[in-house]
């Protein structure tokens, strides 16, 4: 990482998150070409999303759904042409340290199939079967944090 990172918590009301959606969409919602819904964006409002920034770009994004203390972590992203450069480990360094901080001790996704070895190599442990999301291959991977 040669870019000095930032990671902001951000709100449904800030400008900021509609760059989240566009680069959500960008990454995961491509193909297939499956915009996010008016009734899904209202759902996101409820969750908590964080941008991670090199310089004033974004070029990553995660959100957490609260479960009691646990966090579902979704819609994680990083730009195509950043993949690989250690900006997904901050996120998701981020992201722990946010959960525990709030009384948090558990963390779980669905990760897609081209995603598994990088929460792999995070921590996580795969839960169960692969299933079908999205019509996308995915398996249900949890952490219990410290």
């Amino acid at each position: 990482m040669s870019k000095s990172i930032s990671i902001r918590d951000l709100k449904a009301e800030e400008s900021e998150w509609k760059d989240l959606i566009q680069l959500r969409e960008a990454i995961l919602r491509q193909p297939p070409a499956l915009p996010f819904s008016p009734e899904e964006l209202e759902e996101e409002k409820k969750h908590f999303h964080f941008g991670l920034y090199e310089s004033d770009l974004l070029s990553g994004t995660a959100a957490l759904v609260q479960e009691g203390k646990q966090y579902k972590m979704q819609r994680v992203a990083i730009r195509a042409d950043r993949q690989s450069q250690g900006l997904g480990t901050a996120l998701m360094q981020y992201c722990e340290s946010w959960i525990l901080n709030r009384g948090g001790n558990r963390v779980y996704c669905h990760a897609r199939d081209t995603a598994v070895n990088f929460y792999l190599q995070q921590g996580f442990q795969a839960q169960g079967d692969y299933f079908d999301e999205d019509h996308i291959p995915h398996l249900k991977m949890f952490k219990k944090l410290p």
